[in-house]
């Protein structure tokens, strides 16, 4: 599963920066510790019940850059989504 999310990962990263190209912008990359730790995270994130505020301090603490080292965030957002079946980043448009 850990192979199938990285691969994902990085048709998403490749589309997203195709579309940056497009836009004269440049491209992006991610953040390798932060991604290990929102790929550990993630299983706690989705089974979170909203009950509690767990999936939020894990939002909060990506987003604040928990394994950013040596960089600066300076804007962030979290958007979730499931998409079964599919390791096609594009099937998430709607």
């Amino acid at each position: 599963m850990a192979q199938a999310s990285t691969e994902f990962a990085k048709r998403l990263l490749t589309l997203v920066n195709e579309r940056r190209a497009q836009a004269q912008l440049p491209a992006l990359q991610l953040a390798t510790r932060e991604s290990e730790t929102s790929a550990r995270l993630a299983a706690h994130y989705f089974e979170g019940d909203r009950e509690t505020d767990l999936g939020d301090q894990i939002a909060l603490g990506l987003m604040a850059g928990w394994d950013i080292q040596g960089s600066t965030i300076r804007n962030g957002d979290f958007y979730s989504n499931h998409l079964s079946g599919s390791l096609d980043p594009r099937r998430a448009r709607q």
